[in-house]
């Protein structure tokens, strides 16, 4: 079969109605309609954004999250999107290829505490109630290197993270397949998401 297309990502939410999942995105709530939904509570930009609310009743530790598929081979990935936490969340990001097992290439994750790692090397904290923005570009297939870079800053405020050639949580990861957006909470809470942006760029 013909391998798919690269899938870009322009999502900032606010063609969704408050309410209603995601379009265009896999999500996984065990059958929770309220886990992920757009919402006008509040937004990095534009009116919308969208809510993602964890739990003690969870049966699996990742419920719930939501991923893309993007299907990117070669060339220089870079993602951008906004990222606001409450008190109590824990979130979790990562890019991952499609072997099985799967290999995971970036990954940030941010603890109860704020501490803010990336694949598992602890990097800032980072305030709750704001908004962060969160750049990350990554060289694939024949652009690979094995690293990536991230940019984490607080909006209208200082910068927190710069960093350069991060290693991949795997060095055989070299193919952009699964990006996904996961709570990793057990007791009730709440992260945003807003202006999720993942382009392509030619080697």
């Amino acid at each position: 079969p013909p391998e798919p297309e690269p899938a870009l990502i322009h999502e900032s939410f606010d063609d969704t109605p408050p309410g209603n999942p995601p379009e265009n995105t896999f999500i996984h709530t065990e059958d929770r309609q309220d886990a992920i939904v757009v919402t006008d509570e509040l937004a990095a930009s534009g009116k919308h954004c969208l809510k993602v609310t964890d739990g003690p009743d969870f049966e699996n530790i990742w419920n719930p999250h939501l991923f893309y598929q993007p299907h990117f081979r070669d060339g220089k990935a870079v993602l951008e999107f906004d990222l606001r936490l409450e008190k109590g969340a824990v979130f979790s990001h990562a890019w991952r290829d499609a072997r099985s097992p799967f290999s995971v290439g970036p990954s940030i994750s941010i603890e109860p505490d704020g501490r803010l790692l990336a694949n598992g090397k602890p990097l800032c904290t980072v305030p709750f109630g704001r908004w962060l923005h969160v750049s990350i570009v990554c060289g694939l297939g024949s652009g690979c290197h094995g690293t990536y870079d991230l940019a984490v800053t607080v909006q209208n405020g200082q910068g927190l993270v710069d960093q350069k050639s991060i290693p991949f949580g795997s060095p055989k990861f070299r193919t952009l397949e699964w990006l996904g957006f996961v709570s990793m909470a057990t007791e009730a809470a709440t992260f945003y998401l807003d202006n999720i942006n993942l382009d392509l760029e030619k080697n």
